[in-house]
Order: structure tokens, then C-alpha cells, then sequence
């Protein structure tokens, strides 16, 4: 629609022109007309308006623009070129003759036509004819025609044109109607769709306007030799093969075939190629239906192209410059399966010998063998290095090592890394490798019980505590140090301990044995009794610890010793409750150290106050027994001291005689 209204005659209809009084120059008539095409159809639905100021000027509107021009001028304005012809007024008659207005530009088409565009043979002469026509009412000049072909088209003939390279383009004018036609040759190289895209640019007055062409896609298909590969996803040192067919070769086709394979391929060719590295070449004159047949296995895993190019071959009076054909092909590798006797997570007994079997096996079914290196590292330390030559196919093969579980609960200095790295047979890495982390749990090595009395007692009530360590590994233990926090609202009354012991495989030894009064400040309450065991082996330390709790009633109005209870509470340490952060360990070692000390000065003070009540209480004895001594010794003194008295004799009354009856 763009094209007709730019390039066809416009016709002014005039409406009604009549008006009541005479216009003066300067003023404006106002003609409303509809614009036409000169062939009477409507382009479109758009009013024009015409001003006229005088007979030599007049102003335009149409669409949104204006324009301000003279009688026989034309004037430019995007996308429009605009004459005004035949203008005349009549102020007399009050009339306007009719007025010829053209809308003018110019407009060059461009239409390419090619013989196929689809499936079109590699090598196959292919004519793409060009036509640039001026549908516009003006000449277009500095036309500039450009048609640039990628590198996997070729350009064998160009007529009317100019070939740079891989680019013809065209330099010209062309009046209103004219046309020019340019024709070239092209070929494909490679079997592959391609999109040509043609661009063009011209010069119209003052316009300048650039237009960039519909675009033509080509697909070109390679029917002069194909490849059929037996399997595209193989394993390493699998053999395969691909066989080659040379195809539609004319009697002037000449050219070198190349078969590139990827440098770790172990290649057989057949017989007439010559080889350079993993490259096979053969020349091809005058023949068709040859067939070429490579064995080839990969020794490395990966992705990769298998590449078959024809280097320029003659196609008649031209030359391809290459034919290339990629086979993608996929090589895997089974990692060697390593097995070993000794589950991930299972306990041992710390700083015991842990033999440990390992047992690395090739499940490939294609390679011949495997040259692998073992590495076993224990944290930074190497346990193991030991090279595994010429492990063939489906073979298994075993070696053990023996590592000594680490007396530590870091969690790093008891994880076993197992590395395998494999080799292929020209002694370069394979782009796989196999880690095994087994971790080495040790079980607790010492344990912790703790007995009481009774864990639930009452006020001003005594309790009997006891403490002892056994040791559950398989060796003795120098030195372990033991401390046991009773809460200190409990008084201490009496007890024997022993701080730092030694400790034979699987011996029971009790370490502390004392007696607590009950506090009464709070009732029915818990108090927290913690023990703690610290073992120190080759510089590192092994804690363990166990909680236990005492439960504190309220008073009954009764005596407590007739409310407690016979039965003994045995406390077990089952598991090491820390150690595995070294901070908290040595926190805890100190708080041990601080309580250990404030025990033993508490057990030297209850010392000496018994020892002061029994000098005390010898002292009483003493004054009392003087007392009675002097007492003794003072009443012997006054004895001797006072005069004895005479002995009184007994008064003997005389005897009444005895009156008789009648003398009454």
C-alpha cells in the first residue's frame, strides 16, 4: 500500500469551492478532498486539506505533515516527495482550478530466485538470479546492492556484479521503471542450512532510505560420501568401526580424502592411506562407489568427533575447498570397584592394630588391562602408596595394610581416604579417579561408675558416694586423672581419693569413696554430680565424663536415718560425653584441676578440725584424771595432818536384878 501511495498520481477532487465573498490574498481556502490512487482506488482513508495563502503559495496537509511550498516546487519530506502543479486562482470567480499534487519517491524491490532450496547436493551448481526494480516516481541513486554467503557456501561465477571475497555487491542508479538483474553461481561445502540475508541502500533527493531484504535459506546435503559408524557409545579399548563411501563422484572429481581421528585412538587403517599422526589421507581420481573400512577403540574417556574432510576435490571447472563430514562418538570407562573389609562407621578399640584389606577389581569388558596407583591417607599422614600394574580385564587383585586406630576423638585424625588413580597403557592419567573414606570409630576406652546410697534423700541426711574407672581397651593406662564435683551446698564430712592412677587392661579400680550431709536450704530439688576421666596419650588427650543426679526431699518430722534407703544407685558412664571439641576438653580439664584442688584443701581443713576435736578431747581427759588424782593426794594430807582421838570404850550398864512378883 506504502509502494501505490508513493508511486502513482494523486488527483485533488474538489469538492465545493464556492464561497460568498472574494478572498484577498493571505487568506486561506480550505478544500477537503479524498485521496485516490490514479487508477480511482482508494489508498487511503485520509483527508486532504489544501491552504492557499495566493496562487504561488500553498501550504499541505495530509497525515500528520505538512508542507509549505510554490508552484512548480517540490519539496521532501520523509516519506514523501511532494510537487505541486497547475496552481491558479481566480480571485474574480471566487475559483481554483484543479490541481495536480503528486506524492513521489522512489522504490526498489528486490527479488532473488534460485533454482533449489532445498536438499541440494554438496558440489551441485546452484543460479540465484537477482532483480532490483524502481517501482518509485522518482530515480533512485547511489544504489548499493550487497549479498554476503557464508564460508561454507562457495561463489563459482558472478555476472553483472562485483565479487570481494565472499561478498558480491552492486553499485548504481536506475530511473523510475528500470531494472537491473544480477546472476551468480554458488555451491555448498558442507552438508548444513544456510541463511543468505541481501541488504540494499539508495539515495532519493534528500532521503536516504535503507532496506534490508526478505531472507533465503539453503540447505545443502552431502551426497558424495557418507559414514556409518557401528557404535557411537563405547567403553575404553572397545573396538569399533566406521566405514566410508565415496559416492555421485564424476570423472572430473579429484581430491585427497582425509580421516582425522582424535589423538588417543589406537587406529587400523586399510591398505593405500598414508598416516601423519592420527591422520589418514588417500587419493580419489575418476571413482565412485569406493568403500574404506577404520578399526579403531578409544583409551581415554570422553566426547569426540570423528572428522572426515575432502580437501578441494574438482567439480567440473571449479574447486570445493572442502567437504567435511564430524561422527560424534562417546568413549566411557568403568572405574575400578575397590571393596574392602572394613564398613564405613564400624568401632574398633582406640590404639589397637586395624588390618585393613582392600580389594580393586576391573570390571571392563573391553580393556585389556588398567595401571592403577592406590593412595591411603590417615588425616595428612600416608598410610599406603602402592602401584597396581596390569590389572587385565575382569581380574581382581587384593593388598592389605595395617593402621593403628588414633586414642582420639578428632574426627580428622581417624578418617581413612582410599584414592584410586588409574592409568591407561601409555602411562597417562585417565580423567576419572575413585575416593573411599572409612572413618574409625573408637569405643569408649575408659569407663565410669558411680555409685550412691541413694538418689533420693532428705535434709541433714548423709550420703555415701563412691567412684570407679574401668579401663575397656586392650592396653594398660599410665596415668588416668579423675575429679568428681558434688554440688557444694553438701558438706563434706569425711572420704579417701586417689587423683592419678594406673589402670591395667580391662582392671576395675575404685578412686574415690566419701561421705556427704545433705544440705538443708532447699527442698525438693536435684543437685547435678559431675566425674570426669582424662587420659593422655601421645600428647593427645581423651576425656570422658558422666552426670548424675541426687534428689533432696523435704523434711518428714521423722528421723532420716529410718526413711533411707538400702539400695545403692550405680551410675555407668556409657559414652564419652566430650573430647571431641579440644576447647571444652581443656575447660573441662581445668575445672577439674580447680575442683581436685578445692577438694583437697576442703579434705586438709576436715583434717585438722579432727584432729583438734581429739587433742581437744585427750586434753579434757587429762584435767579430769588430775582432778582426781589431786583429790586422792589431798584427802591423804589432811589425814596426816589432824590429831587422832582415844578409842571410846563402851558404857556397860549395870544389871537390874530382876523383882520378883511379889515383891511388886
Amino acid at each position: 500500500m506504502k509502494q501505490a501511495v508513493l508511486s502513482l498520481l494523486i488527483v485533488l477532487i474538489v469538492l465545493q469551492a464556492v464561497y460568498a465573498e472574494k478572498v484577498s490574498p493571505g487568506k486561506y481556502l480550505l478544500l477537503n478532498a479524498t485521496l485516490y490512487s490514479g487508477e480511482k482506488r482508494e489508498v487511503e482513508n485520509k483527508t486532504l486539506y489544501v491552504y492557499i495563502n495566493s496562487d504561488l503559495d500553498v501550504n499541505l496537509q495530509y497525515n500528520g505533515s505538512s508542507y509549505f511550498l510554490n508552484k512548480y516546487q517540490c519539496k521532501t519530506n520523509m516519506p514523501y516527495r511532494v510537487c505541486l502543479q497547475n496552481v491558479s486562482f481566480d480571485e474574480q470567480d471566487n475559483k481554483i482550478a484543479v490541481t495536480e499534487l503528486y506524492f513521489m519517491t522512489a522504490d526498489i524491490a528486490v527479488e532473488r530466485v534460485i533454482t533449489e532450496h532445498e536438499a541440494i547436493p554438496l558440489g551441485a551448481i546452484q543460479t540465484i538470479t537477482v532483480t532490483l526494480l524502481n517501482n518509485g516516481s522518482l530515480p533512485a541513486n547511489d544504489i548499493l546492492y550487497t549479498d554476503i554467503f557464508p564460508e561454507n557456501i562457495g561463489i563459482a561465477s558472478v555476472t553483472n556484479a562485483e565479487r570481494l571475497g565472499n561478498v558480491i555487491q552492486w553499485k548504481g542508479s536506475l530511473a523510475p521503471g528500470n531494472s537491473r538483474e544480477i546472476e551468480y553461481e554458488i555451491y555448498g561445502k558442507n552438508a548444513s542450512v544456510q541463511t543468505l540475508v541481501a541488504n540494499i541502500t539508495y539515495h532519493d533527493g534528500n532521503t536516504t532510505i535503507v532496506d534490508n531484504s526478505s531472507e533465503l535459506e539453503l540447505e545443502f546435503v552431502n551426497d558424495f560420501f557418507s559414514a556409518t559408524l557401528l557404535n557411537d557409545s563405547l567403553e575404553t579399548y572397545e573396538q569399533s568401526e566406521i566405514n566410508i563411501s565415496l559416492e555421485n563422484l564424476t570423472t572430473d572429481f579429484s581430491s585427497v580424502l582425509n580421516i582425522a581421528f582424535p589423538d588417543s585412538f589406537i587406529v587400523s587403517a586399510p591398505s593405500g592411506f598414508s598416516k601423519s599422526g592420527n591422520v589418514f589421507s588417500i587419493d580419489v581420481e575418476q571413482s565412485t562407489g569406493d568403500e574404506f573400512t577404520f578399526s579403531f577403540y578409544g583409551t581415554r574417556t570422553g566426547n569426540y568427533s570423528l572428522i572426515i574432510v575432502s580437501a578441494s576435490p574438482k567439480m567440473e571447472s571449479y574447486f570445493i575447498d572442502s567437504l567435511m563430514l564430524n561422527e560424534s562418538i562417546e568413549i566411557a570407562h568403568q572405574s575400578l570397584i575397590l571393596a574392602t573389609n572394613y564398613a564405613d562407621g564400624d568401632e574398633v578399640k582406640e590404639n589397637t592394630e586395624k588390618q585393613i584389606v582392600l580389594e580393586l577389581t576391573n570390571p571392563n569388558a573391553f580393556t585389556d588391562f588398567v595401571n592403577a596407583r592406590l593412595v591411603v591417607l590417615l588425616g595428612n599422614q600416608t598410610i599406603k602408596d602402592e602401584k597396581i600394574e596390569n590389572l587385565i580385564k575382569g581380574k581382581a587383585t587384593s593388598l592389605s595394610f595395617t593402621t593403628t586406630v588414633p586414642e582420639t576423638e578428632l574426627e580428622e585424625s581417624r578418617v581413612l581416604n582410599i584414592t584410586v588413580h588409574y592409568e591407561n597403557d601409555d602411562k597417562q592419567k585417565f580423567f576419572s579417579e575413585e575416593l573411599v573414606s572409612l572413618t574409625l570409630v573408637p569405643d569408649d576406652g575408659i569407663e565410669i561408675i558411680k555409685t550412691f546410697s541413694n538418689v533420693t534423700v532428705y535434709p541433714n541426711q548423709t550420703l555415701n558416694v563412691t567412684v570407679s574407672i574401668k579401663n575397656n581397651r586392650g592396653f594398660d593406662l599410665e596415668k588416668v586423672v579423675v575429679t568428681d564435683a558434688y554440688p557444694v551446698a553438701f558438706e563434706f564430712l569425711q572420704g579417701l581419693y586417689a587423683k592419678g592412677v594406673a589402670l591395667d587392661a580391662a582392671e576395675t579400680l575404685e578412686v574415690y569413696s566419701y561421705l556427704l550431709k545433705v544440705p538443708d536450704i532447699e527442698y525438693d530439688t536435684d543437685y547435678v554430680f559431675e566425674t570426669s576421666a582424662v587420659n593422655e596419650f601421645a600428647g593427645i588427650a581423651a576425656g570422658y565424663s558422666v552426670q548424675s543426679t541426687v534428689h533432696v526431699l523435704g523434711p518428714l518430722g521423722v528421723n532420716p536415718d529410718d526413711e533411707r534407703g538400702e539400695d545403692s544407685v550405680n551410675v555407668s558412664s556409657n559414652e564419652s560425653t566430650f573430647g571431641n571439641n579440644q576447647s571444652q576438653l581443656q575447660n573441662i580439664t581445668q575445672n577439674a584441676s580447680e575442683n581436685n584442688k578445692a577438694y583437697k584443701e576442703e579434705l586438709v581443713k576436715n583434717d585438722e578440725g579432727e584432729e583438734m576435736t581429739t587433742l581437744m578431747l585427750v586434753l579434757f581427759m587429762v584435767i579430769i584424771l588430775m582432778l582426781f588424782v589431786l583429790m586422792y593426794f589431798n584427802m591423804k594430807m589432811m589425814k596426816a595432818i589432824l590429831p587422832q582421838q582415844p578409842k571410846q570404850q563402851p558404857v556397860q550398864q549395870p544389871v537390874q536384878p530382876q523383882q520378883t512378883q511379889q515383891q511388886k
